[in-house]
């Protein structure tokens, strides 16, 4: 083969000059593919049009990769260097591109045409794929038909071919294959290359350092709600609302809920009146593998994450039903096990404004790599429903300290009490120090006090240490109080309450005793282990 390949290029050299390169050059985002319009107008194309004209990245004689590199990170890929990297070394190559070049168009490993004559690269701020060349396009394959080898460079966006069969295909067709025309049409659907909806993808080949399927999970006010959002950001990027849905699980969701059922919708009828008809509505798992489907669709590769806040609320063996298969991924971070479509799922997939296509094209649901789904997990909650371990083995499971999350609240204090017993607290250790004496009861750590118990906007204040008193009693009485009275300390109540005597046992009078004793409420132990403040006199915050 090596040897073939060598004696025609030098062949090639002697009668012909300097030999060609052979480009494969991706032509679909999630929204479509654009080879039918590019054939049109004659020019080839690459996206992400925020970076705006190539020109601006040329340094000296040639295109700064590093300085690409930099704006792809910040606009497109801010958690994954890696990919930022491969994609500005793509884009690159476009636009170093010259007459030498010849663009083979793809769509997966299906050949459409050769693409030649190639111009001057020019930027169009009104087209998705903004960075343009004028070039020829040569339809020399016949419909289906495939490279020699395995096609190379299938989940990039411009990718010169290095195969030596390949090439000697390629070759061949450039000079002696015979142009049958054009055979794109914007309007027959039923032709294999319609440019409105591109082959789905499950392994589009996205990298991320976050797995796809976790839980987060810890005592109440630890922060989960918090550290997935934190997360999710580094994930998509921030200020990014396109690429998420969020769903709270409760006891009484279901499957149909979660993933979709038949509902009665408003419509018109024949005469225009107002009606009612069924049709299938989908719940947010259904909604986000949609969308995942089709940002897989671009050669520009983006995840989709659903987020499912407390997860164990709800029934999950019931609410997942058999998608439950479905998050047993492989090694690609694909569904290892896909499972049946149902049909009224297979006719809403193939609807033009879904995934488009035919309804037996989704005979197998299968999750594809660029979908997340993260939840949180309170296990502290009553009449919480338990997971079994086949669900949970499917899942990545972090733990959030009772303390893992503290650092911003180390020094906020809050003057509490009246009269002579004014004192100023600092909550962190109030709560470490109910925390200790819980655990002192055998208590465990998920029904103990998190930082964030009292929310961050209260316990952390925007200027300065001190948290604003009034906003801090009446949510510690409602929240902290009701809490250890209603739930973690329930058996425990004269001994933890123990500063109120013969009022332990009554919770409108363990509140008007905090509003005058503050911390003198509770037990000694847990008093002096916050170390207050005394002031002795009333607050000039009064």
């Amino acid at each position: 083969m090596g040897g073939g390949y060598r004696e025609f290029f030098d062949a090639f050299i002697e009668r012909i000059g300097e030999p060609k390169q052979f480009v494969r050059l991706g032509s679909s985002d999630e929204k479509k593919n654009y080879a039918a319009e590019w054939a049109k107008r004659g020019i080839v194309a690459i996206g992400w049009p925020d970076l705006g004209d190539l020109s601006e990245y040329v340094t000296g004689e040639s295109i700064d990769r590093k300085l690409l590199q930099d704006k792809l990170k910040e606009l497109y890929y801010p958690n994954d260097e890696r990919t930022a990297s491969r994609k500005a070394g793509e884009i690159a190559r476009f636009y170093r591109c010259n007459s030498n070049t010849i663009f083979v168009m793809m769509e997966g490993e299906q050949l459409l045409a050769l693409a030649d004559g190639v111009g001057n690269n020019y930027y169009d701020s009104d087209e998705e794929m903004a960075n343009q060349r004028a070039a020829t396009w040569k339809f020399v394959f016949s419909a289906g038909e495939k490279m020699p080898e395995k096609a190379e460079g299938r989940l990039t966006t411009c990718y010169q071919l290095g195969n030596e069969e390949n090439l000697l295909f390629l070759y061949d067709r450039y000079y002696y294959g015979e142009d049958l025309g054009n055979c794109f049409s914007y309007e027959d659907k039923d032709k294999k290359r319609t440019t409105e909806h591109p082959p789905i993808r499950y392994c589009t080949g996205y990298q991320s350092e976050f797995e796809r399927n976790r839980i987060i999970f810890g005592a109440p006010g630890t922060g989960k709600s918090y550290t997935l959002n934190e997360e999710k950001d580094k994930l998509l990027g921030k200020e990014n609302n396109d690429d998420y849905e969020r769903v709270t699980f409760h006891p009484d969701y279901s499957y149909a809920n979660f993933v979709g059922t038949y509902k009665p919708v408003p419509c018109k009828d024949s005469s225009g009146k107002d009606s009612i008809t069924y049709e299938y509505v989908p719940g947010p798992f259904m909604r986000a593998y949609v969308k995942a489907l089709n940002r897989g669709r671009s050669e520009c590769v983006k995840p989709f994450l659903l987020i499912i806040e407390e997860i164990n609320r709800a029934n999950v063996a019931a609410v997942f039903g058999d998608i439950f298969q479905l998050l047993d991924r492989n090694d690609f971070n694909i569904s290892e096990y896909p499972i049946q479509a149902t049909e009224d799922m297979k006719k809403f997939l193939a609807k033009p404004e879904q995934l488009g296509g035919k309804p037996e094209d989704y005979s197998q649901l299968s999750i594809p790599d660029n979908m997340f789904i993260w939840a949180t997990m309170n296990s502290a909650d009553q009449g919480v429903f338990p997971m079994d371990t086949a669900f949970k083995r499917r899942w990545d499971f972090t733990y959030l300290g009772i303390n893992e999350s503290e650092k911003d609240l180390i020094g906020k204090t809050v003057v509490l009490g009246s009269g002579n017993t004014i004192q100023r607290v600092e909550w962190n250790k109030l709560r470490r120090a109910i925390n200790d004496f819980l655990a002192k009861e055998k208590i465990n750590e998920d029904k103990q006090l998190g930082p964030y118990f009292i929310s961050r906007k209260i316990v952390v204040p925007l200027e300065g240490k001190e948290i604003e008193r009034d906003k801090f009693i009446r949510t510690f009485k409602n929240k902290v109080i009701m809490y250890l009275f209603e739930d973690a300390a329930k058996q425990k109540r004269s001994k933890l309450f123990e500063g109120c005597f013969d009022n332990s046992n009554r919770y409108s009078e363990i509140c008007r005793e905090f509003d005058d004793k503050g911390i003198g409420i509770f037990h000694h132990d847990i008093q002096i282990a916050t170390e207050p403040e005394d002031l002795g006199f009333e607050s000039d915050e009064e």
